[in-house]
């Protein structure tokens, strides 16, 4: 019956948008059994930050899976826009292109034998946030390939990025501890963190322009 459709599209949803943001937000022992102990340090951490990524993104795909599905089912529960989630967007997708454009300086502070404590990747926006600005969402002017169908599905994409970001500057500013530390192994993460801050930066900016 109708309702009942409605009823576990909703469900579904639900479930989409606490895994997507699931995978931003929590800490790789929430999701990760136990895990044999490597013979050395440099090991350890590779394997610890090869799972993390990929359980992100692991999680980030079923999230846009549960969301595409929900589509299916019937018309998705629209959530209410306040000015302050547009403004909070706008304002992250600012910030991080404004780290883009000064990405070698972040590097090196990176590479430093005593990173700021203060260093990190740009905080995320909330996936509610992108929820609540979905029915908002509009072509982009230069952007023939983007769908505003697509909004939610880029927001688990950008969820993903950003958040495998700003583990790999935790593992980057960690690299030189322990016998097995070493620059080169900060290099790795650094050359990680940024490669998804990048990524992270391309999806952003389309869809706070999407909301423009």
């Amino acid at each position: 019956r109708p309702s009942a459709f409605l009823s576990q599209s909703a469900v579904m949803l639900r479930l989409a948008c606490l895994v997507a943001w699931a995978a931003a937000i929590l800490p790789a022992s929430a999701f990760l059994g136990p895990v044999a102990v490597p013979l050395t340090r440099r090991s350890a951490v590779m394997t610890w930050a090869n799972h993390h990524v990929d359980r992100r993104r692991t999680l980030a795909d079923l999230g846009r899976g549960l969301a595409g599905g929900a589509s299916l089912l019937g018309a998705r529960p629209a959530l209410a826009a306040q000015p302050d989630d547009k403004l909070a967007l706008v304002a992250s997708a600012a910030e991080l292109g404004k780290l883009i454009d000064n990405i070698e300086a972040f590097k090196l502070s990176l590479m430093l034998p005593d990173p700021p404590t203060t260093l990190a990747a740009p905080r995320a926006v909330s996936f509610t946030t992108f929820q609540k600005l979905e029915s908002k969402a509009k072509p982009v002017a230069g952007k023939a390939d983007y769908d505003p169908e697509d909004f939610l599905e880029m927001a688990a994409d950008y969820a993903s990025h950003a958040g495998a970001a700003r583990d790999l500057v935790k593992l980057a500013k960690l690299g030189r501890q322990g016998e097995q530390g070493s620059e080169e192994l900060v290099k790795v993460y650094a050359d990680r963190a940024i490669n998804e801050l990048k990524q992270a930066n391309e999806i952003i900016q389309v869809l706070a322009l999407s909301v423009q």
